[in-house]
């Protein structure tokens, strides 16, 4: 099968990468930290990992987030 992207492209054609789905890992990151230290004895738990993830995906997925992934790849006219 033919390579059906430009070589050295990808990063272009996926700004939600650049843009909220990066902003959701720092977030969760940071919550389940919080999470963890409240509650946690050793390792983040089901209970754990979807309570830091959800706040991180709403506090994430915004427009402006949206947005701001394709302005960094630059598909923003």
């Amino acid at each position: 099968m033919a390579n059906l992207l430009p070589a050295h492209s990808s990063h272009v054609l996926q700004p939600c990468d650049l843009g909220p789905f990066s902003v959701v890992k720092r977030l969760y990151r940071r919550l389940l930290i919080d999470v963890c230290t409240k509650r946690c004895e050793s390792q983040p738990g089901k209970v754990e990992f979807l309570e830091a993830f959800t706040m991180a995906y709403v506090k994430a997925i915004t427009p402006k987030n949206i947005m701001a992934g394709f302005e960094a790849t630059g598909i923003w006219p």
